[in-house]
């Protein structure tokens, strides 16, 4: 009789663990973006606006009236609460028009609706077919900063994605690149890749392509702007850099002036700008160039919010399709919009995520010859976890 007993134990013990580790995924993986959609939705619908959606909308209207986005002067100080002038490239105010043309409060929903599918669609096309790993990325702090203020970051990693994805088409990969830089200024170092990965033909799409959005975008709204545009950046990194989360923040939170505090930077940003350089030339080295390359943008640019951090689930991506603890980290990178210029604060987000990108092309390096976008088909309980606590890749 004992020995009947004991003989059941073996057996039944596997299944309440299979039982419990999947109901703690579900409520780890889809249960915490659920609980991020719900609030999200409640606000909306209680007139809650995106902080940047915003200003984006606004862009679209001026166009569409005929009028410049750009406003006449930056205030001697950012306001947080109503510090919000267009200060992107013209060709991205033109974009904005055909969003402009709903009422906002239509375009706000389906703003957030589509941020959050932008996600979804960057790791389809990065080869993720694990749902934990969605789970995991649309629970980032830095994606749900993006979803919540109505940003165009989630849009950003999505182009990021299909230019990996179509990188050996030359006239898509270009035509991407050239939108990414006219989006965001801070993506430029993905055109460097193109060139020393010798996809010829891709960079002079980007270039001519960037080159006609450019001076289209600006002629649609006169040009008005254009020439003090330079100066308008230039003000903005010093009115909000120092409480951003850049290497430039950093710096000036540790006492440099604003022009050491650029200098320090570029620097910075250039080792590893040299690094993607040098690594993406080797054979097999596309991915770890391309990681690099992101990260190279994020060091390079004087303004850096959390949401932009949301990159980072390329690089988690292409080196580890399935679940990793790289994908469940950035879930707990709670931190505020404003860094309030704690020189702890910035240190701490900046190196987590500086982490993560090194994690990721070290990956990327110990297997050069491993196709970096495909994912294996989930495995079975017994090595279900196993990856987590994993040093190299499976």
């Amino acid at each position: 009789m004992s020995s009947a007993a004991t003989a059941v134990q073996p057996r039944s013990a596997p299944v309440v663990q299979v039982v419990i580790v999947r109901f703690l995924e579900v409520v780890v993986f889809f249960g915490v973006g659920l609980a991020f959609a719900s609030m999200l939705a409640y606000v909306t619908s209680h007139g809650y606006r995106g902080y940047d959606f915003q200003t984006f909308w606004q862009s679209g209207h001026d166009v569409l009236h005929g009028h410049s986005p750009y406003p006449r002067e930056l205030p001697t100080a950012a306001d947080r609460v109503t510090f919000r002038p267009f200060v992107y490239p013209a060709p991205a105010a033109v974009a904005m028009a055909p969003v402009a043309l709903l009422p906002f409060a239509v375009a706000d929903v389906l703003w957030a609706i589509s941020s959050a599918a932008a996600v979804v669609g960057s790791l389809r096309l990065l080869g993720v077919r694990d749902w934990r790993c969605y789970g995991a990325a649309l629970a980032w702090p830095a994606i749900w900063s993006s979803i919540d203020n109505g940003t165009i970051s989630t849009f950003l990693v999505l182009g990021c994605a299909a230019l990996w994805r179509y990188r050996d088409r030359a006239f898509i990969s270009g035509a991407l690149v050239a939108a990414l830089v006219l989006l965001k200024l801070y993506l430029w170092p993905l055109g460097i890749w193109l060139l020393v990965t010798r996809r010829w033909r891709g960079s002079l799409a980007a270039v001519v392509l960037g080159t006609a959005g450019t001076f289209a975008g600006w002629a649609v709204i006169g040009f008005d702007g254009m020439r003090s545009y330079p100066r308008v950046l230039g003000r903005l990194t010093l009115l909000v850099g120092d409480g951003s989360y850049s290497p430039y923040a950093l710096f000036r939170s540790l006492g440099a002036s604003p022009r050491v505090a650029e200098m320090l930077m570029i620097a910075a940003g250039g080792v590893v700008l040299a690094a993607a350089v040098r690594l993406a030339r080797r054979p097999g080295g596309d991915a770890v160039g391309f990681v690099l390359m992101i990260a190279a943008s994020l060091a390079l640019t004087p303004v850096v919010w959390p949401h932009y951090f949301g990159l980072a689930c390329i690089a988690v991506a292409l080196a580890r399709p399935n679940l990793h603890a790289a994908w469940m980290a950035p879930m707990f990178m709670f931190v505020p919009a404003w860094s309030n210029e704690e020189p702890l604060l910035i240190g701490v987000e900046m190196l987590a995520f500086a982490a993560i990108f090194a994690w990721s092309a070290r990956s990327l390096l110990l297997r050069p010859s491993a196709p970096a976008c495909t994912s294996p088909a989930p495995a079975g309980f017994g090595s279900r976890w196993r990856p987590l606590l994993s040093k190299t890749p499976v």
